[in-house]
């Protein structure tokens, strides 16, 4: 395996590689610039705290009456914010008035950590382009150290979780459900079919197999907001699809996967439940008994998950970048392919049932958009060859890049849509 991967790849020098990355760094920048410059996101760093760590927080749709006293007996900064004038919005909850009080302060190191925190594609491309240009840099983090920060982002994630949030999925079961079968359906199926047309070598079609049947991606909720969607049904579809993931991504990937290599079905399970449930539940049991400290970290939690995700495939591309190079066109191909399937197909098929444009943009952000940190240790610990998580590492960069352009395409075409016509033009 450490010669390099086989069966039908496409053996590349290092010039288009580059090439690419440069590409790749020019497509996500118009689109990060936009989400950077956001008028509802620079003063809400406890709004991408909710998003980038799964946040369903204080999704309730109470009477107005009733809202402002909800708000302020709340523990938990809300969802999203916006102001309008000298009062905010709770983007979340109804949109109701709140007093200035009762939103975020807007600290400067907060709303630093916000801005940054909204770039996260960027991260993650620099991450990748860290480890194929400087391996080094990055060599450290692996092993145990690569479990540890994915159990630490998770453990984030369950930090903004409430019992009450689970309760929440039953006031929309359609439409929570049509994403979990859209999430393990549809993009495992892209996934062996892209391993399959790509002619991929075994390491690399059961990695991207594998990251196809993880759950939904940890910045899925931010995207949501910016391509003007359904943020509380993303979160809940995020939510569902991580807790489901200790029997979903086991179960897929012994099925699609195991006429490959041997699959450790139990393995992957234990492996899951140690690196997704068991800090999930720790993260809520310390907002359960502690939400004053949830409350406190909110600000700064998110953009140490889109760093510790970043270094996560960092590293991995950097571990194996000389087989990175060498994988060619065929490799990225496969995941910018199954990827680009996601957000198509999770875009159409609601519109085909009958759905709205918000609820189908959503459907096709929580398809698109993997946990591909979760992909990552999943195959550093049960599978003996390291280019197996390489289509994992790979595929963070690609989803964050082509989430973030559809988000800004949704929102462009939205504006157009309400721009009012001039009289005078006929």
């Amino acid at each position: 395996p450490s010669d390099g991967p086989q069966g039908g790849l496409m053996p590349c020098g290092g010039m288009w590689w580059r090439v690419m990355l440069v590409a790749m760094a020019g497509a996500a920048a118009p689109s990060m610039a936009l989400i950077a410059s956001h008028p509802q996101l620079p003063s809400a760093a406890p709004a991408v705290a909710s998003s980038l760590a799964f946040a369903p927080c204080c999704l309730d749709r109470k009477p107005k009456a009733s809202a402002l006293e909800d708000n302020r007996a709340c523990p938990r900064p809300r969802l999203f914010w916006r102001r309008r004038k000298d009062s905010l919005v709770n983007m979340a909850g109804g949109g109701e008035a709140l007093a200035p009080s009762d939103g975020p302060q807007g600290a400067p190191l907060v709303r630093l950590a916000a801005y940054l925190t909204n770039l996260f594609p960027l991260w993650v491309l620099a991450g990748g382009v860290l480890g194929v240009t400087r391996p080094a840099a990055l060599a450290w983090l692996k092993g145990d150290l690569i479990t540890a920060s994915l159990a630490l982002t998770m453990l984030f994630m369950g930090m903004t979780l409430d019992v009450k949030d689970f309760q929440r999925v039953m006031q929309s079961p359609r439409q929570v459900f049509l994403g979990f079968m859209c999430q393990f359906t549809i993009m495992p199926f892209l996934g062996w079919s892209m391993a399959k047309l790509f002619g991929l070598s075994p390491a690399f079609a059961v990695g991207l197999i594998l990251v196809s049947a993880c759950p939904g991606g940890t910045a899925s909720n931010l995207v949501t907001l910016i391509a003007k969607a359904d943020v509380a049904l993303s979160v809940l579809m995020t939510t569902v699809s991580t807790m489901a993931a200790p029997i979903m991504t086991p179960l897929l990937t012994s099925i699609l996967a195991g006429s490959l290599v041997p699959v450790d079905a139990s393995g992957l399970l234990i492996s899951t439940l140690q690196v997704v449930l068991a800090p999930v539940g720790l993260g809520l049991a310390i907002n359960t008994f502690a939400p004053a400290v949830c409350k406190m970290v909110s600000g700064v939690t998110p953009l140490l998950c889109v760093v510790l995700v970043s270094l996560i495939c960092g590293s991995v591309i950097a571990q194996t970048a000389s087989s990175f190079i060498a994988a060619g066109l065929p490799l990225l191909g496969a995941v910018i392919g199954l990827h680009l399937g996601g957000f198509l197909l999770g875009y159409f098929v609601p519109r085909i049932l009958g759905y709205p444009e918000p609820i189908s943009r959503t459907v096709s952000i929580e398809t698109g958009m993997q946990n591909s940190a979760l992909g990552v240790v999943l195959a550093t610990r049960n599978f003996a060859d390291p280019l197996t998580a390489l289509p994992c590492a790979i595929s963070a960069t690609c989803h964050s890049v082509l989430g973030s352009s559809f988000a800004a395409y949704w929102r462009l075409g939205g504006r157009k849509k309400e721009e009012p016509k001039d009289p005078s033009r006929g």
